[in-house]
């Protein structure tokens, strides 16, 4: 909840880029993206299926919630200036 909180705050903080937001949903996680970075983030709504599926089976655990995942080129924002 409070990363949720916290990725919220930054779209909201940045708002040039919070137009340009989509979301991916999948079974158990929603990926947060902007356009420019939608072929990694569907590669990384794959992934996380797929290691919450290989921690249930090894550990008998998983989140039982839907889970918000924020994508976002760190580095390239940091230079811009803008966090």
């Amino acid at each position: 909840m409070k990363k949720t909180l916290i990725a919220s705050a930054l779209l909201l903080a940045t708002p040039t880029f919070a137009a340009d937001w989509q979301t991916i949903h999948t079974e158990h996680f929603d990926v947060h993206f902007s356009k420019e970075h939608v072929d990694f983030a569907k590669s990384t709504a794959t992934e996380l299926e797929i290691v919450r599926t290989k921690v249930l089976e090894q550990q008998n655990r998983a989140l039982d919630k839907t889970v918000g995942v924020v994508v976002f080129d760190l580095k390239r924002r940091y230079t811009m200036g803008l966090l």
